[in-house]
C-alpha cells in the first residue's frame, strides 16, 4: 500500500544504543531566550533520552541569529561532532533584517551547507517564527531537531 504525500514519512528510528558515543554540537542564538530555550530544552532531553551523554553535547550560545553562520562553520570545521543543530526564534522583521538564510544570505546559506556536505557531518535547523507558530510546534520542532540530527549522525557513521 503506498503512502500518501499528505501523511508525513516518520524515518526517526534511531535506536539509543546506536545514539552512543554520538558528539553533538548545538548552536543557540539567544535573542529570544524564551523561545530558544524551549527549543532547546526539548533537543537536548531527547539527545539525553536517546543516549547521548551530556559531555558530549557542546552548546555555545551567540548574541544573534545573524551568527549562527559563522558559529556553525567554525564547528563544522572542527571534526569535532557527528552532528549539529541550530536554534533560533524570529520574527518576520527580524528574518529580513538579519538572519542569513534570507534571500539576503544565501551566499552563507550555502557556504554552511557545503562545509557540511564535505566534512560528512549533518546539521538541522529549528528555526521558529514567532508570528506563526503555537507553543506546541516550538516544543516539538526542538524535539525534531534532536531527532533528525541523530538519525542522520548514525546513517553517517
Amino acid at each position: 500500500m503506498s503512502q500518501s504525500l499528505a501523511q508525513p514519512v516518520l524515518f526517526h528510528n534511531a535506536s539509543k544504543t546506536n545514539s552512543v558515543g554520538l558528539k553533538v554540537g548545538i548552536v543557540v542564538a539567544r535573542h529570544d531566550m524564551q523561545c530558544v530555550g524551549t527549543l532547546f530544552s526539548r533537543a537536548y532531553e531527547v539527545l539525553i533520552q536517546y543516549g547521548i551523554a551530556a559531555d558530549n553535547i557542546q552548546v555555545v550560545s551567540i548574541p544573534r541569529a545573524y551568527d549562527i553562520t559563522k558559529t556553525a562553520q567554525n564547528m563544522l570545521a572542527r571534526d569535532a561532532y557527528h552532528a549539529v543543530i541550530c536554534l533560533s526564534c524570529f520574527t518576520q522583521d527580524t528574518w529580513n533584517r538579519t538572519i542569513p538564510f534570507s534571500p539576503r544570505g544565501t551566499d552563507s546559506n550555502k557556504s554552511v551547507q557545503w562545509v557540511a556536505f564535505y566534512r560528512g557531518i549533518p546539521m538541522t535547523f529549528g528555526m521558529i517564527d514567532l508570528e506563526s507558530q503555537q507553543p506546541e510546534a516550538i516544543v516539538e520542532c526542538g524535539a525534531q531537531c534532536a531527532r533528525t540530527a541523530i538519525a542522520m549522525a548514525n546513517k553517517m557513521r
